[in-house]
Protein backbone atom coordinates (compact mmCIF):
# COMPACT_ATOMS: atom_id res chain seq x y z
CA UNK A 1 0.00 0.00 0.00
CA UNK A 2 2.78 2.34 0.79
CA UNK A 3 4.87 1.41 -2.26
CA UNK A 4 1.41 2.49 -4.37
CA UNK A 5 0.75 5.86 -2.46
CA UNK A 6 4.36 6.38 -2.94
CA UNK A 7 4.53 5.78 -6.65
CA UNK A 8 1.25 8.08 -7.08
CA UNK A 9 3.13 10.64 -5.43
CA UNK A 10 6.37 10.56 -7.12
CA UNK A 11 3.93 10.49 -10.82
CA UNK A 12 1.92 13.76 -9.60
CA UNK A 13 5.30 15.64 -8.79
CA UNK A 14 6.69 14.62 -12.17
CA UNK A 15 3.49 15.89 -13.67
CA UNK A 16 3.56 19.45 -11.35
CA UNK A 17 7.53 19.69 -12.03
CA UNK A 18 7.08 18.98 -15.94
CA UNK A 19 4.41 21.46 -16.37
CA UNK A 20 6.85 24.33 -14.79
CA UNK A 21 9.41 23.11 -17.27
CA UNK A 22 7.41 23.42 -20.15
CA UNK A 23 6.06 27.11 -18.65
CA UNK A 24 10.08 27.94 -18.36
CA UNK A 25 10.75 26.60 -22.08
CA UNK A 26 7.74 28.63 -23.57
CA UNK A 27 8.47 31.64 -21.77
CA UNK A 28 12.22 31.17 -23.29
CA UNK A 29 10.63 30.67 -26.58
CA UNK A 30 8.08 33.30 -26.61
CA UNK A 31 10.39 35.60 -25.07
CA UNK A 32 8.23 36.42 -21.73
CA UNK A 33 9.53 37.02 -18.71
CA UNK A 34 7.02 34.85 -15.90
CA UNK A 35 6.69 35.00 -12.19
CA UNK A 36 6.96 32.13 -9.99
CA UNK A 37 3.10 32.46 -10.06
CA UNK A 38 3.04 31.55 -13.68
CA UNK A 39 5.21 28.13 -13.17
CA UNK A 40 3.09 27.22 -10.87
CA UNK A 41 -0.12 27.62 -12.82
CA UNK A 42 1.59 25.76 -14.91
CA UNK A 43 2.35 23.22 -13.10
CA UNK A 44 -1.04 22.85 -11.86
CA UNK A 45 -2.18 22.77 -15.63
CA UNK A 46 -0.32 19.31 -15.79
CA UNK A 47 -1.97 18.30 -13.08
CA UNK A 48 -5.69 19.19 -14.03
CA UNK A 49 -6.62 15.97 -15.44
CA UNK A 50 -5.91 14.10 -11.99
CA UNK A 51 -8.09 16.75 -10.22
CA UNK A 52 -10.47 13.83 -9.53
CA UNK A 53 -8.27 12.19 -7.58
CA UNK A 54 -8.68 13.98 -3.72
CA UNK A 55 -12.59 13.72 -4.59
CA UNK A 56 -12.55 10.23 -5.27
CA UNK A 57 -10.32 9.51 -2.02
CA UNK A 58 -12.51 11.72 0.28
CA UNK A 59 -16.13 10.04 -1.13
CA UNK A 60 -14.71 6.47 -1.30
CA UNK A 61 -11.84 6.11 1.23
CA UNK A 62 -9.46 5.23 -1.57
CA UNK A 63 -8.18 5.79 -5.23
CA UNK A 64 -9.72 4.28 -7.70
CA UNK A 65 -7.39 2.15 -9.54
CA UNK A 66 -8.76 3.02 -13.18
CA UNK A 67 -9.33 6.71 -12.72
CA UNK A 68 -7.95 7.26 -16.84
CA UNK A 69 -11.89 6.11 -17.68
CA UNK A 70 -13.43 9.40 -15.91
CA UNK A 71 -13.92 11.90 -18.13
CA UNK A 72 -11.05 14.54 -17.09
CA UNK A 73 -8.96 11.83 -19.19
CA UNK A 74 -10.65 12.50 -22.20
CA UNK A 75 -7.68 14.20 -24.26
CA UNK A 76 -10.22 15.24 -26.90
CA UNK A 77 -12.31 16.88 -24.88
CA UNK A 78 -10.13 18.12 -21.87
CA UNK A 79 -7.33 19.60 -24.16
CA UNK A 80 -10.40 21.67 -26.64
CA UNK A 81 -11.65 23.31 -23.66
CA UNK A 82 -7.91 23.95 -22.39
CA UNK A 83 -6.35 25.36 -25.13
CA UNK A 84 -9.73 27.79 -25.83
CA UNK A 85 -9.62 28.51 -22.08
CA UNK A 86 -6.15 28.93 -22.03
CA UNK A 87 -6.30 31.52 -25.41
CA UNK A 88 -8.95 33.78 -24.44
CA UNK A 89 -7.00 34.22 -20.88
CA UNK A 90 -3.41 34.70 -22.02
CA UNK A 91 -3.74 34.68 -25.60
CA UNK A 92 -1.55 32.03 -27.75
CA UNK A 93 1.40 31.68 -25.29
CA UNK A 94 -1.20 30.21 -22.61
CA UNK A 95 -3.19 28.16 -24.96
CA UNK A 96 0.41 25.99 -26.37
CA UNK A 97 1.09 25.92 -22.37
CA UNK A 98 -2.52 24.54 -21.73
CA UNK A 99 -2.13 21.96 -24.73
CA UNK A 100 1.61 21.25 -24.03
CA UNK A 101 1.22 20.38 -20.25
CA UNK A 102 -2.06 18.25 -20.89
CA UNK A 103 -0.14 16.27 -23.44
CA UNK A 104 2.77 15.49 -21.54
CA UNK A 105 0.21 14.50 -18.84
CA UNK A 106 -2.21 11.82 -21.01
CA UNK A 107 1.75 10.84 -22.84
CA UNK A 108 2.65 10.27 -18.95
CA UNK A 109 -0.19 8.49 -17.86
Amino acid sequence: MFLRIFGSAMAAFLDFSAGMFIVYIHSVLFDRGLSIAGHIVGGLIALTPDADVPYTIARKGRANSMHQEDLMHRPLVVLSFAILIGFFTGGVFWASIAGSCLLWHYLHD
